[in-house]
């Protein structure tokens, strides 16, 4: 495990909407527990037909596949930093593959240019569109931003 470092735009999302799966059952209203038979053998009360509900909040995984499956392609998000999505590609305006600027002598050399964040930007915007039209037809608050990142991997 080692402290990566992702220069280039990001999003962030603070908190996906939460998902709800309702069962039914026959059992104890009060106990809210599956009982065989006209009685609880629990408290002694009357069985019925009762309804559970279970929410779950979602994660960037869970939102992806229900909501915009492609987004695997062009997003990620680090498990050390909830909410925070980084591309899964290369940015076009870096010239060179991610092993490359890792492993060269020349990776901190790269002048970031108010020409360059645009490029980046643009890039990015085209390639999460499908993924924000998700977010904001679901309601979820999010920010784009662009920034030096440091994240454990």
């Amino acid at each position: 495990m080692g402290v990566d470092i992702h220069i280039g735009p990001f999003i962030i999302v603070n908190e996906y909407p939460s998902t709800s799966t309702t069962t039914e059952f026959w059992g104890c209203p009060k106990c809210r527990k599956h009982r065989d038979g006209t009685f609880c053998s629990k408290c002694g009360g009357p069985n019925e037909n009762c309804t559970k509900v279970k929410t779950t909040d979602m994660d960037f995984y869970s939102f992806m596949e229900e909501y915009a499956p492609d987004a695997e392609e062009v997003l990620w998000a680090p498990e050390s930093m909830r909410g925070m999505l980084l591309p899964n590609y290369i940015a076009p305006s870096a010239g060179t593959s991610s092993y490359e600027m890792k492993n060269s002598k020349e990776h901190n050399k790269l002048d970031i240019t108010a020409d360059v964040i645009d490029t980046m930007l643009v890039d990015f915007g085209s390639r999460t569109a499908g993924f924000v039209a998700a977010l904001e037809k679901q309601g979820v608050d999010y920010k784009i931003g662009f920034g030096a990142v440091t994240y454990y991997s």
